[in-house]
């Protein structure tokens, strides 16, 4: 888990010169926790934490899709 936190981030920090795709490369990872966030909340002891963790990453994924169509835009081939 350690090594994939630090491969996300740094792999994000490679993408920043490109429009979208660093944003994007955000989101997936946002709903990826937030799926994992809902499996875990079915039969698990630590349903306080997960919800906790998705009621972080749902602000989280709503400001990354607004950037997201804004970048999107504004991107020009």
């Amino acid at each position: 888990m350690g090594m994939l936190a630090v491969f996300c981030t740094n792999s994000i920090n490679i993408l920043a010169g490109i429009n979208g795709v660093e944003v994007g490369q955000s989101f997936v990872i946002g709903v990826s926790i937030a799926l994992n966030n809902i499996f875990q909340l079915y039969g698990t002891c630590c349903v306080d934490d997960h919800m906790f963790s998705l009621f972080i990453i749902l602000p989280f994924l709503g400001v990354t899709l607004a950037l997201l169509y804004h970048n999107w835009s504004d991107f020009k081939f």
